[in-house]
């Protein structure tokens, strides 16, 4: 891959003929490059100092962005061990998770009210995470393939043979 600075962007091709016939300044890339790991210093590119953690938060507000069904939640609690009876003792005990419960189609992860209600089962932020990932697989597998290190090595597999 090549790359060349343009108004404080990054361009690359495979072909450096074809940035050559544009561009001055045309340059191999790192055998790791990828947008977001490089950064423009003094005109060339650098190493982001920040692109784990850039990475991990990006990876955050994709998964709190995720839905699913009650459905597929109910039956994932189950595997869980928490029965769909305790999961409507569970909202009964809570009006405004009656009410989310009763208008809504799909959970949305962000929503802290099941973080609230997870903790009253023992079942922790990071299995919340882990439901809405594994409900959501194929999307996050093409967006965000480094997403399934977070799940056991278990899981993971299973990941992939889906």
């Amino acid at each position: 891959m090549y790359y060349t600075i343009v108004d404080n962007n990054i361009l690359t091709s495979e072909q450096e003929e074809t940035l050559a016939a544009y561009y001055d300044n045309v340059k191999e890339a790192p055998d790791d490059f990828e947008y977001g790991k490089y950064i423009i210093v003094d005109g060339d590119i650098a190493l982001n100092p920040d692109f784990e953690k850039e990475q991990e938060e990006a990876e955050k507000r994709f998964i709190q962005s995720l839905t699913m069904t009650k459905r597929v939640f109910a039956l994932a609690l189950r595997e869980l061990g928490i029965s769909y009876q305790q999961l409507k003792e569970l909202i009964a005990k809570n009006e405004q998770a009656q009410l989310e419960w009763e208008l809504c189609e799909r959970l949305q992860r962000s929503n802290p009210l099941l973080d609230i209600m997870a903790k009253e089962v023992n079942i922790t932020s990071e299995q919340l995470d882990e439901i809405f990932i594994r409900a959501n697989i194929d999307i996050i597998k093409s967006q965000y393939p480094n997403i399934l290190e977070i799940l056991t090595p278990a899981e993971a597999l299973d990941a992939d043979a889906d």
